[in-house]
């Protein structure tokens, strides 16, 4: 099975290339897991936070 992002062998099960891939049968490799879609899940995570905390900051402090 070949890696999604570099196209080198990602072994027998490889990894969830989600959200960097969303095509549900494409798979990676352990580096390109470590080095950009694991990156990339938190990246998102941090900056979700951050736009949740803007929303809630925003609506708590409407004072219609």
């Amino acid at each position: 099975m070949k890696c999604c992002l570099c196209k080198k062998d990602c072994g027998k099960y490889g990894n969830n290339p989600a959200p960097v891939n969303c095509n549900p049968k494409a798979r990676c490799c352990d580096n390109c897991n470590c080095k950009i879609v694991l990156p990339y899940r938190i990246k998102m995570t941090q900056s979700q936070k951050k736009e949740i905390k803007k929303v809630l900051n925003e609506v708590l402090n409407d004072k219609d």
